[in-house]
């Protein structure tokens, strides 16, 4: 009896250690994540400094070449200025992203979330249309803290996105939890083998497969090996299909090894608006 005692305390102490080594790495990803986001506000702040110092440089010599000239120069420091800040805004890829959240993109299906809760309160986290609420976590800029994320259950499944408008699509972004601030194991939930299809408007079946309105638009494999945010780029068929889609959908067929659950971090989707709506479909 004392020999199962002692084995059962060894036990707990084990588990509570372990526990709080996975805890303490949590404060350090926070912190990680947050420099990089620090970093990327000084640089912008030095760029617009240097920017500011040249015009005013132009000025001490505005005398020879006139104001008129001086004034361009102004004009277009501003205008370098303002990409850049967009640029930032655009979480440094420097396109905009049609499936962001915060611009009118929502989530409109998706195959079975994981359950990280207990009974009733995980399901009452499900919307009446069966989306999860914590779907949108996909949709929104993150620090990259590990666990922020949309977890579906097993190695296979998909997401279906209302774009905030209809674009010609040209890539897409799938991002994952950063190497530097992942726990053990936490990348073999990174989606690997995807593909990528949409449409204009509603479908009259919920398949994705053999339907006039949906597009293939190519398939592309997350690589642990490279940047967190990986962009794919993305194309229409070459039979002549021409138009544009409002609504997006990512299939994955495997993962990086997690036999539960596939987590996405992010989802961001990229295009142009076009001058007319033509909905997507076949010069023929």
């Amino acid at each position: 009896m004392a020999e199962q005692v002692e084995a059962n305390r060894g036990s707990n102490q084990s588990i509570k250690a372990t526990t709080k080594a996975y805890r303490s790495r949590k404060p350090e990803a926070l912190k990680l994540a947050f420099t990089k986001k620090i970093l990327c506000l000084v640089t912008l702040a030095w760029l617009i400094q240097v920017v500011v110092w040249t015009v005013y440089k132009w000025d001490d010599v505005r005398v020879g070449v006139g104001y008129n000239y001086v004034d361009e120069v102004r004009a277009v420091a501003r205008e370098i200025v303002r990409e850049e800040i967009e640029k930032h805004a655009a979480d440094g890829l420097g396109r905009a992203d049609y499936a962001l959240a915060a611009g009118g993109g929502y989530v409109t299906r998706h195959s079975q979330a994981h359950a990280v809760g207990i009974g009733s309160v995980w399901f009452s986290r499900m919307g009446r249309n069966g989306v999860h609420v914590d779907s949108v976590k996909m949709l929104r800029p993150s620090f990259g803290e590990p666990g922020d994320c949309f977890a579906l259950n097993g190695s296979s499944g998909f997401v279906e996105i209302k774009l905030r408008s209809a674009i010609v699509p040209e890539a897409v972004t799938l991002e994952h939890v950063p190497k530097s601030v992942a726990y053990d194991n936490e990348r073999s939930s990174a989606p690997k083998d995807c593909s990528v299809s949409g449409w204009f408007g509603e479908k009259e079946t919920d398949s994705v497969e053999n339907t006039d309105k949906t597009i293939p638009l190519g398939g592309f494999t997350y690589d642990l090996e490279k940047s967190n945010a990986q962009t794919f780029d993305v194309s229409l068929p070459e039979d002549g299909g021409i138009g544009v889609v409002d609504t997006i959908r990512l299939d994955f067929t495997s993962n990086h090894g997690s036999a539960s659950h596939t987590s996405i971090y992010r989802f961001r989707v990229h295009g142009h608006e076009p001058d007319s709506l033509v909905p997507l479909a076949y010069a023929n």
